[in-house]
């Protein structure tokens, strides 16, 4: 019997294709090692198929579970956004209508003052009467030091306005 396959001649190392007794079959130990050999790897498969299968799983429900909270914080984030902006209109309009009370308002009442000094966004101390705190940030000594005297001075101004005559006669 002359094995002409390719496969014979490489196992056998014989390349010129004299004849050679044929292989029939492999040795009984090697034929059970790759029946169990190829059992261990179904076993593995079903294992990865399986595994693979509940990983997949898993990631279906975080999926929908992270969809559901970002639903919920989109929300939520949106109606603290309307709130806000509510707000923000309801002060903006209250705003218009002291700017129009204010407009009737002569210097000399210290209603005008106060409103002044809450838009400068002065807060008072409560222990001297000269004194509050810094809320706007100022970066020189100059700007500081104009900032305080203008401070003082409408501080003053909202606690003794000055005195305003009626009949003042324009040339």
């Amino acid at each position: 019997m002359v094995c002409t396959s390719p496969k014979c001649s490489l196992l056998l190392g014989d390349n010129n294709g004299s004849e050679h007794p044929k292989v029939n079959d492999e040795p009984e130990c090697i034929r059970r090692w790759a029946i169990s050999f190829q059992k261990r790897i179904d076993v593995k498969d079903d294992a990865e198929r399986k595994s693979l299968s509940v990983l997949e799983e898993q990631g279906l429900k975080d999926l929908h579970d992270w969809a559901l909270q970002y639903r919920d914080s989109l929300s939520r984030g949106q109606k603290l956004s309307r709130a806000h902006d509510k707000e923000l209109r309801s002060a903006q309009k209250k705003a218009a209508e002291a700017s129009v009370g204010m407009a009737q308002v002569d210097a000399g009442q210290a209603v005008l003052w106060e409103r002044v000094c809450q838009l400068c966004n002065f807060v008072i101390s409560s222990n001297e009467e000269g004194t509050n705190t810094q809320t706007v940030p100022t970066n020189t000594k100059d700007n500081q030091r104009d900032l305080n005297r203008m401070r003082v001075l409408l501080l003053q101004l909202k606690k003794n306005p000055p005195a305003v005559q009626s009949n003042i006669r324009f040339h």
